[in-house]
């Protein structure tokens, strides 16, 4: 029996590489959206990573136009 990486780390691996250059300081740190700008309520949809590996967030509204999850 093969054990399989928990779900969670198999879809960070999937998630783009965004530059962190185009992000504002915020952005960069997950205190707001990455597409709107919106820090209030905090963004809580991964869509993307740096290329440190830090999640780069989404609000939940702009996380369904753009179609993740």
């Amino acid at each position: 029996m093969t054990s399989r990486p928990p779900k969670a780390a198999t879809r960070v691996h999937r998630l783009p590489t965004i530059a962190p250059d185009v992000l504002t300081p915020a952005q960069r740190v997950g205190r707001s959206c990455v597409s709107c700008r919106k820090q209030w309520p905090l963004p809580r949809v991964r869509i993307g990573r740096l290329p440190d590996g830090s999640p780069v967030m989404a609000c939940s509204d702009c996380a369904e136009v753009l179609g993740v999850d």
